[in-house]
């Protein structure tokens, strides 16, 4: 509203709801009581769950108006905003500070003018060129129609193939998994779940092979045909083929912008609508916000997409902020906070992965690993969490980016690490800052500030540590176990030789000091005690960080040949000493 002609009501239109769309339009009335503001929906949803849609699809979620978040009538009825259904903006004309908008329904075309304009298009769901690709049996799960028409389907089909192991793809595939479908996941990449490093999403995998769920990486749908008996023939880029009786595409989205192509807005390299630091387009009247814009990251200001809801919220707020200049906001960015919870298992994310810093050409970053349970273990129920923390390897030990996976607890410990991040934190602030305990929540020394100890013994020890990937199992090298024997005979890297912790001090004397020792235990602890104990013997020592665990997890993902790992060996006491 121009405050110097209270007369002059200022005109908001905004095009597209959902996260983005709606929060421009609550918090553009909450700052102006007066303006007009209206919602453009093509689409017979201003306001839905879309994150919730898997679960719809297996009765989780049972009702579907519980996925409709806001309608029409409480827009209006609670924030006086004009929301129109079925309408869709086709083109803008900027030079007229208008839109062309279609009505779906009477197939009537109107103009609307606008002081200010939002657009929040947000994405839509890819289809690759495939022959086929537009069959009636092969279906996206971009809306609430495309989970009521699965669901219904899922009621009489026995089995289904996604097209794509991203999150939505493995929710999909869980929640037909749970209703009895048999169920074939195909990833064209060499990896579930891209966003995270391989090595994090080793138990995803463990879990859906213990679903019976079919998976199949490096594999390339070519071609989708209809057969008579109503399956679907899909054909693989290796020349086999399978039949299914549905096909769920879920190999990703992209930005919708083509309304903003057609009015000459800016669109980056990324296929997304470009907009400055307050999510102002090329033209100064227009912002945009949600899974339709390119941002940067936080760390290192690449360009990327994030098609995720909590930034698109957070974006629309700001957007509705700077356009009644109440205040002038910056939006900082994102960290690809993002987390998933399929097939009994949890993983979550924060900042950058260690395949964006490119491990083969950055030495400028430490990885540590550990396996703390998410609270004591003597009150009952706790569980293993798994985590890697990356960060600067320098004395400043700034955080890059964290991964955790397990049961319960993990979405707490990297929610935790991304606020750190978000305030420039160190490894050193992890280790110091003091955390809940109380039995049933946490322990003494909090899962994430021994990931703070570990980092920081790694920066101020650089050469006590050894990744995975850089053990060494040349033959002038040690691989010493100081696990239980029981635990060696049961599982163990190939080549080593256990001493237990307790007996190391009496069988140290079997140890060649000329030869450099490699230390591994079931998560590190044990090891690093066995190296304080040698190191001050005079030995040359290295620990693996996360222990055996971390070692199992690269084999599972394909990272470490799986002969470097023996388990059930009958000679399995060949290589103890003591």
């Amino acid at each position: 509203m121009d405050r110097n002609n209270p007369e002059k009501r200022m005109r908001y239109l905004i095009v597209g709801g959902v996260a983005a769309g709606a929060s421009a339009a609550a918090k553009l009335r909450r700052l102006d009581e007066h303006a007009e503001i209206i919602i453009f929906e093509k689409g017979p949803q201003v306001s839905f769950a879309s994150c919730g849609l898997p679960y719809f699809v297996s009765g989780v979620i049972p009702e579907k108006s519980s996925l409709e978040i806001m309608n029409p009538e409480k827009f209006k009825q609670i924030l006086n905003v004009d929301v129109r259904l079925h309408h869709e903006v086709v083109s803008i004309l900027t030079d007229r500070k208008k839109i062309r908008v279609l009505n779906l329904k009477s197939e009537e075309t109107t103009e609307e003018s606008y002081d200010k304009l939002v657009l929040a298009t947000g994405a839509e769901s890819f289809r690759p060129p495939i022959k086929g690709i537009k069959s009636s049996a092969v279906i996206t799960i971009r809306t609430i129609e495309d989970a009521v028409i699965i669901r219904e389907r899922g009621k009489t089909i026995k089995s289904a193939l996604v097209m794509g192991a991203g999150f939505i793809g493995l929710e999909v595939a869980e929640n037909l998994a749970a209703i009895g479908v048999k169920v074939t996941v195909v990833e064209k990449s060499s990896q579930l779940l891209a966003t995270f490093d391989p090595e994090m999403i080793a138990p995803m995998i463990r879990s859906m092979k213990n679903a019976e769920i079919d998976i199949r990486l490096d594999t390339e749908v070519t071609g989708l045909e209809e057969l008579e008996s109503g399956k679907v023939k899909v054909e693989f880029k290796a020349q086999d083929t399978l039949e299914t009786d549905i096909v769920l595409c879920c190999v990703g989205a992209r930005p919708r912008v083509g309304l903003a192509k057609n009015a000459g807005l800016l669109v980056g390299e990324r296929g997304g609508i470009v907009v400055d630091n307050y999510l102002r387009t090329s033209d100064p009247d227009i912002y945009a916000a949600g899974d339709v814009i390119e941002v940067h990251h936080r760390i290192d200001s690449s360009i990327i997409l994030s098609p995720l809801a909590g930034p698109a919220t957070l974006q629309g707020r700001i957007a509705a902020k700077n356009i009644e200049k109440t205040e002038t906001k910056e939006y900082c960015g994102v960290l690809g906070t993002a987390a998933i919870e399929a097939f009994g298992c949890t993983l979550a994310q924060t900042g950058l992965t260690e395949r964006q810093l490119n491990r083969a050409e950055n030495s400028d970053y430490r990885t540590i690993y550990l396996h703390p349970d998410n609270h004591v273990t003597y009150f009952p129920g706790s569980s293993t969490i798994t985590m890697k923390v990356i960060f600067e390897n320098n004395s400043r030990g700034r955080i890059l980016g964290a991964q955790a996976n397990g049961v319960n607890g993990v979405v707490r410990r990297i929610d935790t690490i991304a606020m750190a991040i978000k305030l420039g934190g160190s490894v050193f602030d992890l280790e110091e800052v003091d955390l809940v305990y109380t039995p049933q929540f946490g322990a003494p020394k909090a899962p994430v500030n021994v990931a703070g100890m570990l980092a920081a013994n790694r920066i101020q020890e650089c050469n006590l540590f050894v990744d995975p990937l850089d053990f060494s199992f040349s033959s002038d090298v040690c691989i010493l176990d100081v696990r239980n024997k029981s635990e060696h005979e049961t599982e163990r890297i190939a080549g080593s030789i256990n001493i237990a912790l307790g007996d190391l001090r009496n069988n140290y004397i079997y140890l060649n000091p000329a030869r450099k020792i490699q230390l591994v235990c079931s998560q590190g602890k044990r090891a690093y005690a066995a190296h304080c104990i040698l190191a001050q013997l005079g030995f040359n020592t290295v620990v693996l960080t996360g222990g055996l665990n971390t070692f199992r997890d690269f084999v599972t993902s394909g990272l470490i040949p799986k002969t470097r790992l023996e388990s059930h060996s009958p000679d399995a006491s060949a290589g103890h000493l003591g």
